[in-house]
């Protein structure tokens, strides 16, 4: 596999996966580094099982909120304040 270079660094990864836990726990085993979201290793961090690297070149990662629901003819009250909330809180790419 080609490595990826961005900032001054190669990375070839070993082992690449999607689900943040698969990666928390291949990291706690030592398998290398990873990016993952605070929540995901606050726990390991504060039990010394994990500790950041290169965090003085951590950019600001955002990812797609989906909001999925089926459509009726009149939204369910819950439903329509979600998407009210998600509307004012999170920066929108509207199609």
């Amino acid at each position: 596999m080609d490595g990826v270079k961005d900032e001054g660094y190669v990375i070839d990864p070993v082992v690449s996966a999607s689900n943040g836990e698969t990666l928390r726990h291949l990291a706690v085993q030592g398998a290398g580094i990873v990016c993952l979201s605070d929540f995901l290793t606050m726990a390991d961090r504060a039990h010394g099982r994990l500790k950041p690297v290169l965090a003085d070149i951590s950019l600001p990662w955002m990812q797609p909120v989906w909001a999925v629901f089926y459509k009726q003819e009149a939204i369910p009250p819950r439903v329509a304040a979600l998407l009210d909330f998600l509307m004012t809180r999170l920066p929108l790419d509207r199609v």
